[in-house]
C-alpha cells in the first residue's frame, strides 16, 4: 500500500522524533533512560556521533529525507543536552559557593558597620553589625550542614 504525502510525512515524523521501537510500554523513552544511565555529557556526545552517522549514510539505507531529518534531530538533541548540562554545572557551583560568598559579604558588612559604630558612636550601626553577625552565623551553619552531607 502506497502512502499519500501527508501520511508518509506523519510516519517519517514519528520515525524521526519518537519511533515506536524506542518507546516501550511502561518504560521511559530510550534516550531518557540513556541519560539516566550514562549522563548528559556522554549522551550529548553520542547524539553528535549519531547525527554524523545519519549525514554520512543519507539516502543509502533509508530515504534521504528521513536520514537528514534524523541527523537534524540528533544535532538539536545534542545541543539541548549540552545546554542542560551547562545549567546543571552552574546550579551545582551556585549551590556550592553561594553560602561562602554570602558569608564573606555578611562578614565584611558586619565589620564595616561595627567599625563605623565605634568610630562615630553610632548605636544604629552597632545594631546592624549584630544583625550581620547573625547572618554570618546562620550561613556558617548552612556551610557546616552541607559539608557533613
Amino acid at each position: 500500500m502506497k502512502l499519500t504525502g501527508f501520511e508518509s510525512n506523519k510516519i517519517n515524523s514519528d520515525m524521526v522524533n519518537h519511533p515506536s521501537h524506542y518507546n516501550l510500554p511502561d518504560r521511559k523513552e530510550c534516550i531518557d533512560e540513556m541519560i539516566d544511565i550514562y549522563g548528559l555529557k556522554d549522551v550529548a556526545k553520542w547524539c553528535e556521533i549519531t547525527a554524523y552517522k545519519y549525514r554520512y549514510r543519507a539516502g543509502h539505507k533509508d530515504s534521504l529525507e528521513q536520514d537528514v531529518q534524523k541527523a537534524i534531530w540528533y544535532t538539536v538533541k545534542a545541543r539541548e543536552l549540552k545546554s542542560k548540562r551547562r545549567w546543571e554545572i552552574f546550579r551545582k557551583l551556585v549551590n556550592k559557593f553561594m553560602p561562602m560568598f554570602l558569608r564573606g559579604i555578611y562578614t565584611w558588612a558586619m565589620l564595616f558597620c561595627m567599625l563605623y559604630g565605634i568610630l562615630f558612636s553610632d548605636k544604629c550601626s552597632m545594631v546592624i553589625s549584630i544583625v550581620f553577625l547573625v547572618f554570618v552565623c546562620i550561613t556558617e551553619l548552612i556551610l557546616k550542614e552541607n559539608k557533613d552531607d
